[in-house]
């Protein structure tokens, strides 16, 4: 998918973009500048292909300069509409930063304390006999159920539903824990952030983050994804069916809401993160409360900040945060000491963003990319494995073909790669994978491992 795109690429600088022929220059003790970006280029080509991936964008600065800003594949398949560095995206669960730095510019403005409970601003909300703060719902510690999470959500996600009526759905469900007791992402918790926002300032959540923080950055590409509106270089979402990439159903924005109802591109993303750095919409101070880990009653800490995930790539420290939304994969990686930004953004909602993310800063560091055997399948296996498993009403369906297990769903289409033991990783990613459990000769359940996450999935009769 890739024949399109020539051989050229768009640079960028304060603001504007240029397309140009890439020229290879390179920085003392780094890989010679065309090298990397040619070996960038043919990892995502590979996984675009692989994937199968309708479409994918890519930005990565290093050091301040932009080392690529490139489309692979399509925005819209029907009409062969090329991905470029303009394609607007939905972002899915990246827009919790742009909630949790509007909720710190109102707190500078002496409208909301984030220790305040919620019900100071959301005085009907039935906290249960609860203390709910603002920061708790910042930081995944509410304990309030996400509704993503509800049986219903496979209904009422295609629903244009009101604040009233969406919070009808999970406001009187039971909380998980008590708040501060754990972690839980909670889809519910931003959602009601967005509400605050709305509350206190006076103004619709789409204006607020289109007046505070999108015009004043320069942000053309980025908006509230509303699907009714004529949006410029908007890509069409996929996932892939039975028998490949096939148009995602519709949803309605309304529910995702301040929780992961934005639209962006990666070169806004990377204006966005600029913006973060030099505390451009927030102070100095603000911008640490931002970055801080939360901690739990007992002490103990989390990973997540306020909307920003804390980790480590083989000695590299990372901040950063995904989104998956009905048809879209994105990964905002940031790399804080080695001054590196990674956007990867997908029109296909099983594209693994946030493993290609990860494997292009592999590529910026000289860290090898991860490899598997592929070990000779057990006896019995093309009778065993094959099957159709359900995950929230997807299928994922389980063959035998060409002398090699199949996986397609969710996760994409591939073959699987024994690792013993009834585990398998994709061979288009080796970083997803599968594992059967057995009982009484039949395979009972499939365990999806993605993310560290293990995710049970009933076999269908």
């Amino acid at each position: 998918m890739s024949e399109n795109r020539g051989s050229r690429r768009w640079m960028c600088f304060v603001g504007f973009c240029l397309l140009v022929t890439v020229s290879a220059g390179a920085r003392d003790g780094d890989l010679d500048r065309g090298e990397l970006i040619a070996k960038i280029q043919a990892l995502v080509e590979e996984q675009v292909a692989l994937g199968p991936i309708a479409g994918m964008s890519v930005a990565v600065e290093h050091h301040g300069e932009l080392i690529l800003a490139d489309g692979y594949g399509y925005a819209d398949l029907e009409h062969m509409v090329a991905v470029n560095p303009e394609t607007v995206f939905r972002i899915g669960s990246v827009t919790k930063q742009f909630t949790s730095l509007a909720i710190l510019q109102l707190v500078e403005e002496g409208k909301v304390g984030l220790q305040d409970p919620i019900t100071t601003y959301l005085p009907d909300y039935p906290t249960q006999g609860h203390t709910v703060t603002v920061h708790h719902l910042l930081t995944h510690t509410s304990g309030i159920k996400s509704y993503t999470a509800l049986e219903e959500y496979t209904t009422f996600h295609r629903l244009d539903l009101t604040h009233e009526e969406l919070l009808a759905k999970f406001a009187n469900e039971p909380f998980d824990f008590a708040p501060g007791e754990r972690f839980s992402y909670s889809n519910s918790g931003y959602y009601l952030l967005g509400m605050i926002i709305e509350k206190v300032s006076g103004e619709s959540y789409e204006d607020y983050v289109e007046k505070h923080i999108f015009g004043p950055l320069g942000m053309t590409g980025s908006m509230y994804c509303d699907p009714v509106s004529i949006v410029p270089h908007r890509a069409r979402a996929y996932e892939v069916g039975a028998q490949g990439l096939v148009n995602s159903e519709p949803i309605s924005l309304l529910p995702p809401g301040a929780a992961g109802a934005l639209c962006s591109t990666p070169l806004d993303l990377l204006r966005w993160q600029h913006a973060l750095d030099t505390n451009r919409l927030i102070s100095a101070e603000s911008r640490e409360t931002m970055l801080t880990e939360g901690k739990l009653n007992d002490g103990s800490g989390t990973t997540y900040a306020y909307a920003l995930t804390h980790g480590e790539l083989d000695g590299h420290r990372t901040v950063s945060h995904g989104g998956g939304i009905a048809g879209f994969a994105a990964a905002f990686d940031t790399y804080p000491d080695d001054e590196l930004v990674v956007v990867v953004l997908s029109n296909t909602g099983s594209a693994n963003s946030g493993g290609i993310a990860t494997n292009i800063a592999r590529l910026v560091f000289g860290i090898p990319l991860p490899t598997a055997e592929d070990l000779p399948l057990p006896n019995g296996w093309a009778e065993l494995y094959p099957g159709t498993y359900e995950l929230m009403g997807r299928e994922i369906t389980i063959s035998a073909e060409d002398d090699a297990l199949r996986i397609g769903g969710p996760l994409g289409t591939s073959r699987l790669m024994h690792q013993g033991d009834g585990i398998f990783v994709l061979e288009s990613n080796i970083e997803r994978g599968v594992r059967f459990n057995v009982e009484n000769g039949v395979v009972n359940q499939l365990v999806l491992l993605v993310g560290g996450q293990e995710i049970p999935v009933a076999r269908k009769p």
